[in-house]
């Protein structure tokens, strides 16, 4: 009789665990490029929500308009927003040469329910261009 629930101790366990399989599974990488008119933006933010799940990852844009999610994401909808770089500390005497102008990123864009952009997080490596026009 003790062997007998010692197995089922192991199937149990085995079942509420996922039992080899891999939370690689159910997550997912995402990078991309952002230009507007066809122009790399060059600073910035991609922010992901997923109404789902309650929450939600942000990457910075480098200088290339590129940007990688540092930590992989479950898969699943997520809405996008993408948003100026913030203002530089008021303590800064000396002006940050960004290259971002505020027209670069369209108000339509740094809003999760005005962009118009979606992205479904799939397992494994996501490429997710956004390209914004005026």
């Amino acid at each position: 009789m003790r062997s007998l629930s010692s197995v089922f101790v192991a199937i149990t366990l085995c079942v509420v665990s996922g039992c080899g399989s891999s939370a690689s599974s159910t997550i997912g990488t995402v990078s991309g490029q952002v230009t507007f008119s066809g122009q790399p933006v060059k600073a910035g933010e991609v922010t992901l929500y997923s109404p789902g799940a309650g929450s939600g990852a942000t990457a910075a844009i480098d200088g290339e308009g590129h940007y990688q999610f540092q930590e992989p994401l479950p898969a699943g909808d997520y809405q996008v927003a993408v948003l100026p770089p913030p203002p530089p500390p008021p303590q800064d005497a000396v002006p940050v040469a960004v290259e971002v102008k505020a027209d670069d990123i369209p108000g339509k864009y740094r809003d999760f329910n005005s962009s118009g952009l979606t992205l479904s997080v799939k397992p494994g490596d996501n490429t997710f261009d956004i390209s914004m026009t005026p």
